[in-house]
């Protein structure tokens, strides 16, 4: 069975439908969704101002007119209260906090479901723009403008090569440096950064030691070329999995906007 992002979203959460009954006779198309709005539908006009950042991704930008069910997803208190979360048939749950995040990228609730995270520390409009995903192996994640695929058993797989290449890593750099230089600093993973909000030129990079190893080891060489083919939604997944001091998981309680 497919769903609509935000009637599913409403759902979860609660929400009703919101506007008024489309009055005309011949259909319109939701201008953030492109459901269908028949006679009698929910609606609301006149949604779309001229300072709307997100014209571009809009489903229907012709119309200006929203369906009953992506009215609630863009007040002020959804858009506050879910700037990162993950929305099940059970309810929504945020995951802008490090365990939270942690909580779902190790045990991803059954789908169906949807994840988005915003990619600014400012609002965005995410859950009309969120495809559902409905099978963990590809994992539909919207990240503020991007839409990332998150292969779980890949995502985990990824986590113990990491920190397998972290610890080569690790007594390369202690070899050479000698007993005395030793700072005494752990390696979880071959990359000079990991940012989840891909800010900075080295994240996702690996370390320049990698390079070396590849070549004198043949299966930290295995290891690399596998890292290397990580998906941008995976590498967000291991910038919180692979801190240097790494969360607890923890489940959020449902999120209420009632």
């Amino acid at each position: 069975m497919l769903f609509n992002p935000t009637e599913f979203a409403c759902k979860a959460l609660g929400l009703e439908p919101q506007g008024e009954p489309w009055g005309k006779n011949h259909p319109v198309s939701c201008t953030y969704c492109g459901r269908t709005i028949e006679f009698g539908d929910l609606s609301l006009k006149k949604v779309i101002g001229s300072n709307f950042l997100d014209a571009h991704e809009l489903t229907a930008p012709g119309t200006n007119v929203c369906c009953g069910w992506c009215a609630p997803c863009k007040s002020k208190s959804f858009l506050a209260r879910l700037g990162a979360a993950v929305i099940t048939e059970e309810g929504a749950y945020s995951i802008l906090s490090d365990a939270n995040r942690t909580w779902f990228l190790l045990t991803p609730p059954k789908p169906p479901f949807m994840v988005f995270a915003r990619s600014i520390e400012n609002a965005q409009h995410l859950v009309w723009r969120t495809p559902m995903t409905y099978d963990i192996e590809a994992i539909q994640l919207r990240f503020g403008p991007h839409l990332f695929v998150i292969r779980h058993s890949v995502l985990l797989k990824s986590i113990k090569v990491c920190e397998r290449m972290g610890k080569k890593i690790t007594a390369y750099k202690q070899d050479k440096a000698g007993a005395k230089k030793n700072s005494g600093f752990r390696h979880r993973h071959p990359f000079a950064s990991l940012d989840r909000m891909g800010k900075g030129a080295k994240s996702g990079v690996f370390l320049p030691h990698v390079q070396d190893l590849c070549h004198s080891d043949p299966q930290f060489a295995e290891d690399a070329a596998f890292i290397r083919k990580l998906s941008d939604g995976e590498l967000w997944g291991l910038a919180t999995l692979m801190k240097q001091k790494p969360e607890e998981p923890i489940k959020p309680q449902p999120v209420s906007l009632k």
